[in-house]
C-alpha cells in the first residue's frame, strides 16, 4: 500500500559562516594578491626613460582631496607617485591618459612643479586598450626607448599587456593604493580586473581594432 505521506524538498540552507570566510579568504590570496605589490615588480630603467605614463582615473580624487586640505588617496596616488618618479628623471616626458579633458590635467601637473614643456596629455582615452593605443599613435614609441607606467597595482598587469602589444617597451610602477585592510574593495578590484582579463584575452581588446 503506497503510502499518502511523501517528503518536503528540504528547503536550501544560508551559506555558512565558515564557507563565507573560506571565499573571502580565497578572494583575497587569488584575486588581489595575484596583483600584489611585487607582481609585476617596480623597476628603475638603466638609463633616464623616455617618459613616465601615468593612466587616468585619479583626476577627481586628487582635486576633492587637495580642496579639502586632506592627503590624496585612493586613485588619486597614481599623480602623487607618478610626477615624484618623474621628478627623478626631469629630462623625461610625462604623459597623463584619459578621458579627463586636456586642460585639467595639464593644470594639476603644472601646480606640481612639472615644466610645461615636459607634459604629453592624452585626452580621450576611456579603456587602458585605448590608453595604449592613442598613446602610440601620438609618441610613435621605438624599441631603443624605455617608459615608465603608472596605475593602481591590481590594474598593472593588464595595462602592462596593452602597452607592450601597442609597442612600448614599458617597466610598470605599480601604486598601491588601496590599504591592506580595506578588504572588500580589494576583492571588488580584484573581480574587476579578473572580469576585464578574460574580456580582453577573449576579445584581444588590446589591440583595440576600433579606436580612433
Amino acid at each position: 500500500m503506497r503510502s499518502s505521506w511523501s517528503r518536503k524538498p528540504a528547503e536550501p540552507r544560508p551559506a555558512a559562516p565558515a564557507a563565507l570566510a573560506l571565499f573571502v579568504a580565497l578572494s583575497v590570496v587569488l584575486l588581489d594578491g595575484f596583483w600584489a605589490d611585487g607582481r609585476p615588480q617596480a623597476g628603475t630603467p638603466d638609463a633616464a626613460p623616455s617618459g613616465v605614463i601615468i593612466l587616468g582615473g585619479g583626476l577627481d580624487q586628487y582635486v576633492h582631496d587637495i580642496g579639502h586640505g586632506i592627503p590624496p588617496s585612493g586613485a588619486a596616488l597614481r599623480i602623487v607617485d607618478g610626477v615624484a618618479l618623474w621628478k627623478r628623471f626631469p629630462g623625461a616626458k610625462l604623459i597623463y591618459t584619459g578621458d579627463e579633458g586636456p586642460h585639467r590635467p595639464k593644470a594639476v601637473l603644472l601646480s606640481l612643479g612639472v615644466t610645461e614643456a615636459s607634459i604629453v596629455i592624452e585626452p580621450r582615452a576611456k579603456t587602458t586598450a585605448e590608453n595604449a593605443v592613442f598613446l602610440a599613435r601620438m609618441l610613435e614609441p621605438r624599441p631603443d626607448q624605455s617608459w615608465l607606467l603608472v596605475t593602481s597595482t591590481f590594474h598593472m598587469e593588464r595595462a602592462l599587456e596593452c602597452f607592450r602589444e601597442a609597442g612600448f617597451r614599458v617597466t610598470g610602477a605599480p601604486v598601491a593604493d588601496v590599504p591592506a585592510d580595506r578588504v572588500a574593495e580589494r576583492i571588488r578590484n580584484g573581480l574587476h580586473e579578473f572580469g576585464g582579463r578574460i574580456a580582453y584575452g577573449l576579445r584581444g581588446a588590446c589591440s583595440a581594432p576600433n579606436a580612433r
